[in-house]
C-alpha cells in the first residue's frame, strides 16, 4: 500500500464512507448510471425532468473517462462546501449561506471534472505525494478554516458522513496535485545563465521606468496643487490631469473619519477647512490631490460628522523584484515555467478526455434576472501597470 493510501486512512478515520471514491483503503469501481426504471415515472433526459433535483441519488451526472459523479456525490460535495463556508464565516446566517448555494452548485461539476482528470493522470504516471506535500496541504487547509491546532481528522468528523469523505478526497487530491506539478514540470526546473541575465536586465529597465514615471507624476501632482490653490476650478483640472477615475473631480465620497483607510487623509481632514486642497497623498490606487468640499455635521440620520471630498489621482507604480538576488529570480522564473507547463497539461487532458452526461448538461433551472442598465464613465489615461 502506498504512502498516500495510508495517509488517507489515517486522516479520515471515524468518518462514514459509504460513497464511491471515498477515503477508504480499497478502490471501488465507478458507479454505473441508474437504470431507467429507477428514475421517476415519466422521466426524460431533457426538459424540466432532467434538472438535477429530479434525479435519484445513484443517477450518474457525468462520466469523465469512465469516472462517475452521482447525484449523491454531488449533494455531499455541496453539503461539504456549505459547512466549510460556515466554518470560515461563523457569523454568516444560514439564510445567507443558503443564498450562496446556487453559485456553489454550478461550480461543482467543473471542479469534479478537473480533479478527475488530474487524478487519472497522476495514476497513469504513478505519482503519489511526499510527506512534505501532505503536511503543506494539511496546514494550509486547516488554517483556511480558522481551525488552527485542529487536525484534518477532526474537521472530517465534524463534516460527517459523505461530506467528510468528499473533504478527504479533495484534500488528498490537493496533496497529489502538488506532486503532479513537480513531476510533470521537471523539464521547467532549469534556467540558463543567459536567460537569467536577460530577465534581470528586463527588470532593471522596468524599475528604471517606474522610478522615472513616479518622479514625473509626483512633480505633476505638486503642479496641480499649486494651480488649485491659485484658484483653478477643481473639476476642470481633474478632466485635464486625472488618470484614475477623473470623474472623482466632480465628487468622490462622503465619509466619517472612522471609515477612511488612508491615515494621511484622516490627519489632513482633522485640520482642514472647507475648500482646502491637500498636498499629494499616496492611496491604494495612486497619488491623489484631495479637496475638502464640505463638512457635514452630525444629524438625525447620521450621528457622526462626515466629509464630502473630491480628488484628482495620478498613477504610481511599484518596482518589481527590487532587491531580489539572482537565485531568488531563478526560483521565480522556475515557478512561472512550472505554472505554464502545468496549465498546458490541464489543457491537453481536457482536449483528450471523454465526457458523457447521461441526463444532459442543463441540470440547473434558468434564473432570470432583471436587466440593470448602468452608465459607466470613461476613464482617461493609460492602463494601470507597466507591461513588459
Amino acid at each position: 500500500m502506498g504512502r498516500m493510501r495510508k495517509w488517507v486512512a489515517w486522516a479520515c478515520v471515524g468518518v462514514g464512507f459509504a460513497m464511491a471514491g471515498g477515503c477508504g483503503d480499497g478502490e471501488k469501481e465507478a458507479p454505473k448510471p441508474a437504470p431507467r426504471e429507477a428514475l421517476p415515472p415519466g422521466h426524460h433526459v431533457t426538459g424540466e425532468d432532467s434538472l438535477l433535483t429530479n434525479l435519484p441519488p445513484e443517477a450518474v451526472i457525468v462520466f469523465v473517462n469512465g469516472d462517475a459523479m452521482t447525484r449523491r456525490q454531488f449533494d455531499a460535495t455541496l453539503s461539504m462546501y456549505e459547512k466549510l463556508s460556515q466554518m470560515r464565516r461563523p457569523s454568516r446566517s444560514p439564510e445567507d449561506n443558503q443564498r450562496l448555494s446556487q453559485g456553489r452548485a454550478q461550480r461543482i461539476l467543473p471542479e469534479f471534472t478537473r480533479r478527475a482528470l488530474l487524478r487519472q493522470e497522476a495514476a497513469r504516471l504513478g505519482i503519489e505525494p511526499s510527506e512534505e506535500d501532505i503536511q503543506t496541504v494539511s496546514v494550509r487547509t486547516v488554517s483556511s478554516l480558522n481551525r488552527k491546532g485542529e487536525t484534518l481528522e477532526a474537521v472530517a468528523k465534524e463534516l460527517g458522513g459523505d461530506a467528510g469523505a468528499v473533504f478527504c478526497d479533495i484534500v488528498n487530491g490537493d496533496a497529489r496535485d502538488l506532486a503532479l506539478r513537480r513531476v510533470v514540470a521537471a523539464e521547467a526546473l532549469t534556467v540558463t545563465e543567459e536567460a537569467l541575465d536577460a530577465e534581470m536586465a528586463i527588470i532593471a529597465r522596468y524599475n528604471a521606468l517606474v522610478v522615472a514615471t513616479n518622479a514625473f507624476n509626483q512633480a505633476k501632482a505638486a503642479q496641480i496643487v499649486e494651480e488649485l490653490r491659485a484658484g483653478r476650478d477643481f473639476a476642470e483640472a481633474a478632466k485635464e490631469y486625472g488618470e484614475v477615475s477623473p470623474e472623482h473631480g466632480e465628487g468622490w465620497c462622503s465619509d466619517c473619519l472612522e471609515d477612511i483607510d488612508t491615515p494621511e487623509i484622516v490627519v489632513w481632514l482633522k485640520k482642514a477647512a472647507e475648500g482646502d486642497i491637500s498636498d499629494p497623498i499616496e492611496m491604494d490606487d495612486g497619488l491623489s490631490v484631495v479637496k475638502l468640499v464640505k463638512i457635514l455635521p452630525a444629524e438625525d440620520d447620521f450621528d457622526v460628522t462626515r466629509y464630502a471630498m473630491s480628488r484628482i489621482t495620478l498613477y504610481i507604480f511599484e518596482a518589481q523584484y527590487e532587491n531580489a538576488t539572482r537565485e531568488e529570480m531563478r526560483e521565480e522564473m522556475i515557478s512561472v515555467q512550472v505554472k505554464r507547463v502545468y496549465e498546458e497539461l490541464v489543457t491537453r487532458l481536457y482536449r483528450e478526455a471523454a465526457f458523457e452526461y447521461p441526463h444532459g448538461t442543463n441540470l440547473f433551472p434558468v434564473v432570470s434576472r432583471p436587466q440593470i442598465r448602468r452608465s459607466v464613465p470613461a476613464v482617461n489615461g493609460p492602463t494601470p501597470g507597466v507591461g513588459r
